[in-house]
C-alpha cells in the first residue's frame, strides 16, 4: 500500500483484510508506504486485531520503486480517486494489483487479467484476492506481466504526451 493515510484511500478496509489473510498465510506481511491523519489509528487498529506484528508503517519514502521490486502484490482499497499513479507505478513494477473501481482505476485495472477489482470498503472481498495472489503465484506473475505490457503500451511519456496533444488538437 502506498498512499497518505487519510480516508479516502481506505487503509483501514485493509488492515481489517490483513487479519484475514493472515489467517492462512501467518508469514505474510502487510507494508504501508505513506503518513496522515489515520497512522496512529491503523496502528492502534493492527495492535487490537492481534497483527501489529505483521503491518509495517514505513511512512514517507523516497525508495517506492525499490519496494514494490520487493513485494509480492499492491494493494489500493480507494473509496475515491483520480487517476491512481500508484496503480500505474506497481504495474510498471509487474505487481498484481487488487483496487477498487474508483475514479481512473477501471481503466488500468481489467479484472482477472492484471489484478482483481474488489468492491469499495469490503474487506472480505479484499482479503479473498489477495489469498487468490498467495495461492497462485503463477497467476500472480501472470497478472504482473499484464500490467507491465499495459503500462509499456499505453502509459509511456510518449504515449501519454501523443494522448495529450490528440486533446488539445
Amino acid at each position: 500500500f502506498v498512499a497518505r493515510l487519510v480516508p479516502n484511500k481506505d487503509p483501514e478496509t485493509l488492515i481489517r483484510a490483513a487479519a484475514i489473510v493472515l489467517a492462512r498465510y501467518p508469514q505474510a506481511k502487510f507494508v504501508l508506504v505513506g503518513d496522515g491523519p489515520l497512522r496512529v489509528r491503523l496502528q492502534k487498529q493492527a495492535n487490537q486485531l492481534g497483527i501489529g506484528h505483521a503491518v509495517q508503517f514505513l511512512g514517507l519514502r523516497y525508495d517506492v520503486p525499490e519496494l514494490m521490486r520487493q513485494a509480492t502484490l499492491f494493494v489500493r482499497p480507494s473509496t475515491l480517486e483520480g487517476m491512481p499513479l500508484t496503480i500505474l507505478e506497481a504495474m510498471a513494477s509487474m505487481l498484481p494489483v487488487v483496487a477498487t473501481p474508483v475514479g481512473g482505476t477501471p481503466e488500468l485495472l481489467k479484472d482477472g487479467v492484471n489484478g482483481y477489482l474488489i468492491p469499495v470498503g469490503d474487506h472480505v472481498a479484499l482479503a479473498n484476492s489477495i489469498t487468490k495472489l498467495l495461492d497462485d503465484p503463477l497467476l500472480a506473475k501472470k497478472m504482473g506481466q499484464s500490467g507491465r505490457e499495459l503500462v509499456e503500451a499505453s502509459y509511456t511519456w510518449d504515449a501519454v504526451a501523443e494522448q495529450t496533444e490528440r486533446v488539445y488538437m
